[in-house]
C-alpha cells in the first residue's frame, strides 16, 4: 500500500562542507580533512527544540526566518558533533545562526542572533 511520497521525494538541501580545522581523531568516521555531507530536509515536518522556540521568542525570530536560513544559508559549517551550523538573515536583515541536528536533519537544536 502506497501512502504518498517516498523519502526521496521530500524536498531537501544537501550541503558538502569542509571542516575549518580538521583534527586528527582516531575515533572519527571521516579521514582528516574529508568533506562532511549534511542533509537538511525542508518540509512541514521540521521540528524545533524547546530551546530553539524560546530563543526565537526572546529575539523576535520568525519561523519563516529559520526556514529561509536553513534552505538558503549565507554560510554553512559543521560543528564537532556533526551538526549543521547555517547562517542566514531575518526579514529585517539581522544575522541568525540555525543549528540543525546531524542525526536528525529535520530537527532544529537552536537558533540565535549572530554578532
Amino acid at each position: 500500500m502506497d501512502h504518498g511520497s517516498r523519502v526521496s521525494d521530500i524536498p531537501c538541501v544537501v550541503f558538502v562542507v569542509r571542516e575549518r580545522s580538521p583534527v586528527d581523531d582516531p575515533g572519527a568516521r571521516r579521514p582528516q580533512g574529508a568533506a562532511a555531507v549534511v542533509v537538511v530536509k525542508m518540509h512541514a515536518g521540521m521540528r524545533l527544540s524547546r530551546h530553539a522556540r524560546n530563543e526565537m521568542r526572546l529575539y523576535g525570530i520568525a519561523l519563516d526566518d529559520v526556514e529561509s536560513a536553513a534552505g538558503n544559508p549565507v554560510a554553512r559549517d559543521v560543528d564537532d558533533r556533526g551538526n549543521a551550523r547555517l547562517t542566514g538573515r531575518t526579514v529585517d536583515g539581522r544575522l541568525i545562526l540555525v543549528v540543525v541536528a546531524g542525526d536528525g536533519p529535520d530537527f532544529v537544536i537552536t537558533v540565535f542572533l549572530r554578532s
